[in-house]
């Protein structure tokens, strides 16, 4: 029998933080062995989740091909909306997992993304004219060269994300986490008003 490599998750304990890690096995009932043996414990907990790696990144793909194909759709409705064609409709993808897909170079002028869930995605030189991104998470997103101008960002989760070059004119960053971002000082310093010190005076 082949060996397969098993991706799992367990909490030894409740409130403890999940023990997380792969196994390679011929069957989940060996790969629930082993890691009873590697816990020391007799019964594993019940929530332990165990899924063979293969199947895991085939179900990724699945759903990474399936939010392409709807942002597909929306980002063309869109562009028509902007054309101010009669079949154009504005897109809203408030509060959907956009998570780790590259949107480079997309016109999102005046778009819905509240709420989404937009963790690693890439905006590089995007178009996010007064784009609605208020309480998205944004986790390591790329804004490097994206004109923000107006967009609202308040109550976002900007955590480790770049806005190397990024225009952030009239943008609100209300309640934002800005923690670990990469930014320009004075670019951060204009969109929050704050009056930078003359070294002159």
């Amino acid at each position: 029998m082949t060996a397969h490599t098993y991706l799992y998750e367990l909490r030894l304990h409740p409130g403890a933080p999940p023990e997380i890690g792969e196994i390679v096995a011929k069957s989940e009932q060996e790969a629930r062995r082993q890691l009873r043996v590697r816990y020391l414990c007799a019964r594993l907990p019940s929530n332990t989740r165990i899924v063979d790696r293969s199947t895991a990144e085939a179900e990724e793909a699945k759903d990474q091909s399936a939010k392409r194909r709807h942002l597909l759709r929306a980002l063309a409705g869109h562009h028509a909306w902007l054309r101010g064609e009669a079949d154009g409709r504005r897109a809203d993808l408030s509060g959907l997992d956009l998570s780790e897909l590259d949107l480079t170079g997309v016109d999102l002028t005046d778009a819905d993304l509240s709420q989404a869930d937009l963790t690693g995605v890439g905006f590089a030189g995007a178009v996010l004219e007064r784009t609605n991104l208020s309480a998205a998470t944004m986790i390591g997103a790329d804004f490097t060269g994206a004109r923000l101008t107006e967009a609202d960002l308040s109550d976002s989760d900007l955590r480790d994300s770049r806005f190397i070059g990024a225009v952030l004119d009239g943008a609100d960053l209300w309640r934002a986490n800005l923690r670990g971002c990469i930014i320009d000082p004075v670019t951060l310093h204009a969109v929050l008003g704050c009056v930078l010190p003359n070294p002159k005076s």
